[in-house]
């Protein structure tokens, strides 16, 4: 399994002999690296540190599953994140290996409980703009949002989604609270919700995210209330 470097106009630059045994899922460069130091993740359950100015051997880091995203930052250039088939996001420091976050749904405290419940793949893993905010989908129908910064010791979960608006007039308040409400907000609802679902059907879930919150923020304004009770 090769690396390959390439130009914007789409020619060759370089060529990395990986060492890995399986397909190669994700591939970053490490910030502190200085554009030489190239980080591969794959299917044989590594993650390998190269540099393709040297021939060195690359260092290796194993996890217990198919290793499928990378993610870095520049506000810590040392680090990175891996997240694997495990259920585990990982934090590595260059040359240095040590498990730093969790995905909260697995019973990591105990390792006799551990076959005792369902395990989750970890899908994707990216970085908000300002690089301290990681979100991650665990494969099933939660995505958290983990602050790197504050380290907090559990992700903020955005919790069955798709269920939020299952049944747009259940989870509103009580009509009889407030003045206004017509047919027209559970259609924008529904809509909205469509949208959505196609999002999530297609792995997009950054804007199934986003269709949700302006379906709320629209069922917000056509209301008349300033916040939902159940936000």
């Amino acid at each position: 399994m090769h690396v390959r470097l390439w130009d914007a106009e789409g020619r060759p630059l370089h060529c990395i002999k990986s060492g890995h045994l399986n397909n190669i899922f994700s591939v970053q460069f490490l910030p502190s690296g200085q554009d030489k130091v190239i980080l591969s993740a794959a299917g044989d359950s590594s993650v390998r540190m190269h540099s393709f100015t040297h021939s060195d051997v690359p260092y290796i880091w194993w996890s217990g599953g198919r290793v499928k995203r990378l993610a870095v930052t520049r506000a810590d250039p040392q680090l990175f994140w891996s997240a694997a088939e495990d259920g585990i996001i990982k934090i590595k420091r260059n040359k240095q290996n040590f498990t730093g976050i969790f995905s909260g749904h697995l019973p990591i405290t105990d390792a006799s409980s551990r076959n005792l419940f369902r395990s989750l793949s970890v899908t994707h893993v990216g970085f908000n703009s300002l690089g301290n905010e990681l979100i991650v989908n665990i494969g099933g129908e939660q995505i958290y949002i983990f602050n790197i910064l504050e380290r907090a010791h559990e992700p903020d979960a955005l919790q069955s989604l798709q269920s939020l608006l299952a049944n747009p007039i259940k989870n509103l308040p009580d009509v009889g609270e407030f003045m206004g409400f017509e047919n027209t907000t559970t259609d924008v609802f529904k809509k909205e919700r469509e949208r959505a679902k196609i999002h999530f059907n297609n792995n997009e879930f950054t804007d199934a995210i986003n269709t949700y919150s302006r379906a709320i923020l629209k069922c917000e304004k056509l209301c008349g209330l300033e916040n939902f009770q159940y936000l």
